[in-house]
């Protein structure tokens, strides 16, 4: 599409020393509709130059004074962009080279009889490339403008998704919240911003995140707290609510100037009236069709007070990305609290059942003791009453009748004496072992008799410490205590408490043959006292974990395995809980808790 200009805006000036020259080619450019100024030399045409502005320069090129070859280049050097027709009587080849080396548009003759149609075309010709070279410029300049408005916008967003990957990227909304509060304002070229999260439950706004630095004041409750902590707004309930208008909308809603908006006359807005001034974008931030909140902004800090198109899109743009950021989140909280709550579910669905299945197995196997150590008993006792019967007819004689000394027997017979007293002990010795056994049996058939009066915790650990004590030091083995101070006592039986603890304790010392360190420790938790014994013994492996309080499971040579059998019941009956926690080669550790005695 051809530049098109207007003749009547064209200035041109005329330079040349003929007064009749100069008339005649006025009077040609005026009737052509352009305007023109006239010199009479090359002094004057500067001083001309330096005062107006001109697009086309006509200079005869021999002048008294500056010829117009030296004011064709400093023309030029003021306004390169010029365009200059140089005119002369006398052409020669070495004026015209002259001409051309300095940038002049044309070289015209005066003599020529065609001069005045000729230079009103070649006017026209130069002032047309004067138009186009300032309409190239203006594009350029345009241009130029216009790339470093693109430059800013890539920047903007690369900063805005970088800001919105951090966001997504955030592990939580404590994380969520110090990242808006680093980056948010610095991003989006604003003073300050406020967040306020819909709470679906109480059906209220209530302010979750600002950078509002507001002073603390002193409420009811004795605590020191900023003003807007707690600031909460009941949507629908103000006819003249910025946030209100917002929400239904689901618009973004730009205010120059709040306190001259409409949105200023409801009193209930100056609660709110700090988070929206002076300037505000509002942004409704919805993630589907659950409502989320509303984020504005205030400010520009740019010196610019209104906020542009630019700036509401920005703004926009980061609304819909953070209501999705801040709903995951959410999400992912009530999920968690789900999860902890399935877990504890879990947990003590577990507890109770391992529980039931070591309480089913213990009262299982008590019938089954119960039943053969009775069967046991009766012909234990009948072997008790003989074997004492032997003793005491061995016993009436030391030594064989004298009749029988003089005998040739007497020898064999005193032999005979002896290895009956020999065999006899042996045979008592293993009888009684046997007895003992059989007692433990029926101590582990029976509902454990406990007594329930308070028992001081550190004085039993003690107690149980001091009557291992021989052991202890024959293994070699060293004693940490972590006993607190002042502890609460336990309610339950002192005996039962101190064999549950003898039991605990020399399975631990037994588990390190070539010495190590028994750890014992006691305090409270969880409104629960507790006790751990921990050893860096052989461990227990992987598979015989779950096992160890079966009774008469065992891996020690020679054991019975009834001892943990009846701590488990032992504790229990105390209405506490018993964990063992154990690895081959890594030591054992053992969890004793009890509800703490209310008075």
């Amino acid at each position: 599409m051809p530049i098109s200009f207007d003749k009547t805006t064209a200035q041109i000036l005329l330079i040349d020393d003929d007064e009749i020259v100069r008339i005649f080619y006025q009077s040609l450019l005026q009737q052509a509709g352009y305007g023109v100024t006239v010199a009479s030399s090359g002094e004057e045409g500067i001083g001309l130059l330096k005062k107006n502005p001109f697009d086309l320069l006509i200079v005869d090129i021999h002048l008294g004074g500056m010829d117009g070859i030296e004011l064709l280049r400093k023309a030029k050097e003021r306004d390169p962009d010029l365009e200059v027709i140089i005119i002369t009587a006398d052409a020669t080849i070495e004026s015209t080279l002259q001409a051309i080396e300095a940038d002049a548009f044309d070289y015209l003759i005066k003599t020529d009889n065609r001069m005045p149609d000729a230079i009103l075309h070649r006017v026209k010709k130069a002032l047309h490339k004067r138009w186009l070279v300032k309409e190239n410029k203006a594009l350029i300049r345009n241009l130029s403008r216009r790339e470093k408005e693109l430059e800013k916008n890539v920047f903007r967003i690369k900063e805005l998704l970088g800001f919105i990957n951090s966001v997504n990227a955030s592990r939580n909304m404590a994380e969520l919240i110090d990242r808006l509060q680093t980056d948010l304002c610095g991003m989006l070229g604003v003073r300050l911003y406020s967040i306020f999260l819909y709470d679906r439950e109480a059906k209220v706004l209530r302010l979750f995140s600002s950078t509002h630095a507001m002073p603390a004041v002193r409420l009811p409750d004795g605590q020191d707290r900023p003003t807007g902590e707690n600031l909460v707004i009941t949507p629908g309930q103000r006819k003249e609510s910025l946030m209100d208008e917002v929400i239904t909308r689901r618009k973004a809603v730009v205010i120059d100037d709040f306190s001259q908006s409409r949105y200023s006359r409801d009193p209930d807005n100056q609660s709110v009236e700090r988070y929206l001034s002076p300037s505000v974008i509002s942004i409704p931030l919805f993630s589907g069709r659950r409502l989320i909140g509303v984020l504005n902004v205030n400010g520009k800090i740019n010196g610019v007070k209104t906020f542009t198109a630019d700036d509401v899109q920005f703004v926009s743009i980061l609304g819909e990305n953070l209501a999705a950021a801040i709903h995951n989140h959410l999400l992912m909280d009530e999920l968690k609290q789900k999860v902890v709550a399935l877990d504890a579910s879990l947990s003590q669905l577990k507890m109770a059942q391992d529980r039931l299945v070591q309480t089913e197995k213990l009262a299982a196997m008590s019938v089954l003791v119960a039943g053969v150590a009775h069967e046991i008993k009766n012909p234990l006792n009948a072997m008790v009453l003989t074997i004492e019967n032997l003793d005491d007819v061995l016993k009436l004689k030391a030594c064989p009748p004298v009749s029988v000394s003089h005998c040739g027997h007497a020898e064999e017979v005193n032999r005979v004496y002896s290895l009956c007293r020999k065999y006899g002990g042996m045979l008592r010795t293993e009888i009684g072992r046997l007895k003992k056994l059989v007692e433990d049996f029926l101590d582990f058939t029976r509902s454990p008799m406990l007594k329930s009066e308070p028992v001081n915790l550190s004085e039993a650990i003690e107690a149980a410490l001091t009557n291992l004590e021989p052991e202890i030091i024959k293994g070699g083995v060293q004693i940490a205590r972590k006993v607190g101070r002042r502890l609460p006592p336990v309610s339950g039986d002192r005996d039962g408490l101190h064999r549950v603890l003898v039991n605990l304790l020399l399975n631990a010392v037994q588990a390190m043959p070539y010495g190590g360190t028994l750890t014992v420790a006691a305090g409270v938790k969880s409104d629960r006292l507790f006790i751990t014994v921990r050893d860096t013994g052989t461990g227990i492996s992987k598979e015989n974990l779950p096992r160890v309080f079966d009774p008469f499971f065992t891996t020690k040579a020679g054991g019975v395995g009834l001892g943990l059998s009846l701590v488990y019941k032992t504790v229990q009956a105390m209405g506490g809980e018993i964990k063992l926690d154990s690895a081959k080669g890594q030591g054992t550790e053992v969890l004793l808790t009890f509800p703490l005695k209310r008075d």
